[in-house]
């Protein structure tokens, strides 16, 4: 429980921080650089986290062993991008964890991206602490394939 609340707690003093004091644009960046590195790190190397954690581990393990199957049935039924996706990081030999961060990676840039939108720095961190419990802790920890389709 310690981890979640920690990065809520930087997530929280970034905000404040922010709120109070105007940063450079290259100092503002790092910020956010640091803040992205960190939210991926925490989702992408997460460990039997969320409802469909086996599912999306067995799911891996069958792309891995027996690779893509480009037959009509598989290619129009069943999702082809987090298939080729699991492909790929299995021929990287990165793993379940290698799919959660590529997954996350995604994620995390529709994220950024749409809290960049919004304009100012406060803007950014205050969108970032209203999404952090249920965007970020449900959506992007415990259904992976759900949050690529929100980050795109």
């Amino acid at each position: 429980m310690f981890p979640y609340i920690a990065v809520f707690l930087v997530i929280v003093f970034l905000t404040f921080i922010h709120h109070q004091f105007n940063f450079n644009r290259s100092t503002s960046s790092l910020w956010k650089s640091l803040t992205f590195v960190m939210l991926l790190i925490f989702i992408g190397l997460r460990h039997e986290v969320g409802g469909d954690w086996f599912a999306y581990l067995r799911w891996y393990q069958n792309v891995e062993s027996r690779g893509l199957s480009f037959s009509l049935e598989s290619f129009i039924l069943s999702d082809w991008g987090y298939n080729f996706l699991n492909w790929l990081v299995s021929k990287l030999r990165l793993g379940i964890y290698g799919v959660n961060t590529a997954c996350a990676f995604i994620f995390l840039l529709g994220l950024f991206s749409f809290l960049d939108y919004l304009g100012s720095d406060r803007d950014f961190y205050l969108g970032l602490l209203i999404s952090y419990p249920y965007l970020i802790m449900v959506v992007a920890n415990g259904y992976t394939r759900q949050s690529v389709a929100i980050g795109l």
